[in-house]
């Protein structure tokens, strides 16, 4: 349980906001570094956050959900024999919020670091960093496995729209359909009817065109959505 300056419990998205604020050696505002792993193992692989969580609630059930961070990674140490890099801590500290409340599905923000996180980044939350459609999809995906039919707000809607529109989608991948603007244009048409026909092969071959161009995207999410998947 952690607590304010004022004794109040801190929420969840209080904790997972703290638990990226920047360094304070030397008062720096930079990132977190990742920080070199003291052995190897699984624990130091490119892991998705489910598999972390996995062995977390296998070991320890829903009990460490509620210790401090610090806690759980020297817990962590003395059990698996692993010191976590920062990148695994970040995953671990995004799956937990998943898990403790909704604000990924509700609040853009916590979406956007999440996002981040989960695909191997060190979220900033004093800079907005919209994640690629791909990141955005993976996180979807990775999130609904954790906690499966939650809906998602208007507010992430909205910011997954603009984020995938910026990126040149007009079709968005499936994880990312609570977003797309309805009814279809003809052109966003057009692109669903070619991706139903060729999503399942391993290898595509289009024309250079507005519909070429968005179903090679498409593909490139896919495939970047199932190799992360690979890591469960």
């Amino acid at each position: 349980m952690s607590l304010d300056e004022d004794g109040r419990i801190k929420t969840p998205e209080e904790c997972f906001v703290e638990a990226f604020r920047p360094s304070r050696v030397n008062g720096s505002i930079q990132k977190l570094a990742a920080e070199e792993p003291k052995r190897g193992g699984p624990w130091q692989e490119s892991k998705a956050p489910s598999w972390y969580i996995q062995r977390l609630v296998e070991k320890y059930d829903r009990q460490w959900f509620e210790w401090e961070p610090e806690t759980l990674w020297a817990t962590i140490e003395k059990d698996f024999g692993t010191n976590l890099s920062e990148l695994a801590r970040n995953k671990i500290n995004a799956a937990k919020l998943i898990y403790l409340t909704d604000a990924f599905w509700k609040d853009w923000n916590i979406f956007e670091k999440v996002a981040q996180a989960f695909s191997g980044h060190i979220p900033d939350f004093f800079t907005i960093e919209p994640p690629s459609p791909g990141e955005m999809a993976w996180a979807v995906g990775e999130a609904s496995y954790m906690r499966p039919s939650i809906p998602f707000s208007e507010e992430v809607a909205a910011y997954a729209m603009a984020a995938c529109k910026d990126a040149g989608l007009v079709l968005f991948p499936e994880e990312l359909g609570f977003a797309q603007q309805q009814p279809l244009g003809s052109l966003a048409k057009d692109v669903r009817a070619a991706w139903n026909m060729i999503k399942d092969l391993e290898e595509i071959e289009v024309q250079e065109s507005e519909i070429g161009v968005n179903l090679i995207r498409l593909q490139a999410i896919q495939v970047y959505v199932e190799e992360m998947a690979d890591d469960r």
